[in-house]
């Protein structure tokens, strides 16, 4: 294929990483990710971050203004948050119930909201679940901002945006973990 013949620029640099640009600084390797992947207008569809404090400031600003204008829920949990049709969720605890089966990391999209429950779709196997608002709440977060290493060994569908790439615990690994959860090299950016 393309990408693993080193054609694609996303596969190159990230296959470099430890190789061909190991001699490399992280301030150069992040340098040239900006350059290779640039800040593109819009919302990313995931931002991955360090920081709890960006993730939780990220996930507020972009739920609020992808909640405008459509139905939406308040859900009130581990993060007080606006639940609507097709909003992206992750799950933090594996949990079972009688109706539903959940489990930790999984990635969810919101498909329909009733009157105090929320049906959800597991976006990698399709199982859908249907939720009371209180165990949503419980369970889930959204998945605006999701921390790097809640996305280890995920592939993520849509643009995906690297922060905190001048944060003291960023690392080669977290730039490697981040420009290889995209699909191509169009779908990453780096800020």
């Amino acid at each position: 294929s393309r990408r693993c013949s080193g054609e694609d620029p996303l596969f190159t640099f990230f296959s470099g990483i430890n190789h061909h640009y190991a001699e490399l600084s992280l301030e150069e390797l992040v340098e040239m990710a900006q350059t290779i992947f640039p800040e593109q207008p819009g919302e990313a569809d995931y931002n991955l971050c360090v920081s709890h404090h960006t993730r939780k400031f990220l996930n507020r600003r972009i739920n609020m203004k992808l909640s405008r204008g459509r139905q939406w829920r308040l859900i009130l949990g581990q993060e007080k948050f606006r639940a609507f049709v097709g909003m992206a969720a992750i799950c933090t605890e594996t949990a079972t119930a009688d109706s539903y089966k959940v489990f930790n990391g999984g990635l969810y999209e919101v498909l329909e909201l009733a009157d105090t429950q929320v049906l959800l779709k597991e976006t990698e196997w399709g199982d859908e679940v249907l939720l009371c608002d209180v165990d949503v709440g419980r369970l889930f977060r959204p998945a605006h901002a999701l921390c790097f290493a809640s996305v280890q060994g995920k592939t993520l569908q849509g643009r995906v945006k690297l922060w905190d790439t001048e944060h003291r615990f960023f690392d080669r690994r977290k730039l490697l973990v981040g420009v290889s959860r995209a699909t191509s090299a169009d779908m990453v950016e780096v800020k």
